[in-house]
């Protein structure tokens, strides 16, 4: 049988490496990263394409569908740098044409080409709920992928725009895989690292009352992965099941790196965007391998 054909955009985030070189290691796979610039390290089992210049530009859309048509890939993954919600909120144009408005453009390649696309998406096209008390169908700030989105924040309103804009593959076409804030990416934001240094961003600042589910980079990668085996459709959950308020994230990854805790403490949690993984789970047969303390301690 011949290999699954799968194109990776954005393949120099800390996601995509992950996805590259895990889908590269089996033979039925057959891998393509695409993105600005080359990731940080060789990629073994990957292909690369370096598209250069900004993503809301002509020529570089030109250069993605020219990849859609020379290596005719049976499915596109779109993965954003503006998943952390800090660059999104501190650039909203640059977010909006680089991420919606780049969804947009590829579903419609993708539509005239029978190929399927898979969006990364995030927790906060959920507004978040009282922790305490009902939220979506399960409750207690708890969404499943049948609850209807409501984000609060610019982060969470271009998420669900490009979630809309991913159905734009056509029917049986599209799929969005929804996260919390992933950590151990290694990239520059990588919400380890920011423990560490003891920063945090105006975004975890103005939000720190808001628990959301920390999700581990290679388990995001294997929730996709799964879905690609499967040839799954639709939104899927692939999050850590303990959500934690930005300075609890913190407290915990200090404590795993033998770290004294922040000063000041941690807020309690208000709100929750804790995303239901039963669908991923069941379907996909995806699942966490451990709690997010055992994540942090052995993973680093």
């Amino acid at each position: 049988m011949l290999p699954q054909r799968v194109l990776v955009l954005g393949v120099a985030t800390g996601l995509g490496r992950r996805l590259a070189v895990r889908l590269g290691r089996h033979a039925d796979f057959d891998v393509l990263g695409a993105d600005r610039e080359a990731p940080p390290e060789p990629l073994v089992g990957v292909s690369l394409a370096v598209l250069g210049g900004k993503t809301r530009t002509s020529a570089h859309r030109s250069a993605v569908h020219r990849l859609l048509l020379d290596f005719s890939p049976h499915t596109v993954v779109f993965l954003s740098p503006w998943h952390d919600a800090q660059r999104c909120e501190a650039a909203p144009v640059a977010c909006a044409a680089q991420f919606a408005d780049a969804v947009r453009a590829t579903a419609r390649g993708c539509l005239g080409l029978g190929i399927r696309l898979v969006v990364h998406s995030s927790d906060l096209v959920f507004g978040g709920a009282s922790a305490a008390a009902p939220a979506g169908s399960a409750g207690g700030g708890l969404f499943a992928e049948t609850d209807r989105p409501a984000p609060a924040t610019l982060a969470g309103r271009q998420h669900l725009a490009a979630e809309n804009a991913a159905r734009g593959a056509g029917f049986h076409r599209w799929a969005v895989v929804r996260t919390g804030p992933l950590y151990a990416t290694g990239d520059a934001d990588d919400p380890l690292a920011r423990a560490a240094s003891g920063e945090a961003t105006p975004f975890e600042r103005a939000h720190a009352a808001l628990a959301r589910p920390y999700t581990h980079a290679d388990e995001a990668a294997a929730g996709l992965e799964r879905l690609l085996r499967h040839g799954a459709h639709g939104l899927y959950h692939v999050a850590g099941h303990e959500a934690l308020p930005p300075a609890a994230f913190a407290t915990l990854a200090r404590s795993a790196a033998g770290l004294p805790p922040l000063a000041g403490g941690t807020a309690a949690a208000t709100r929750a965007t804790a995303l239901l993984t039963l669908r991923a789970e069941t379907e996909l047969g995806w699942r966490t391998t451990h709690r997010l303390g055992e994540q942090v301690k052995g993973r680093r």
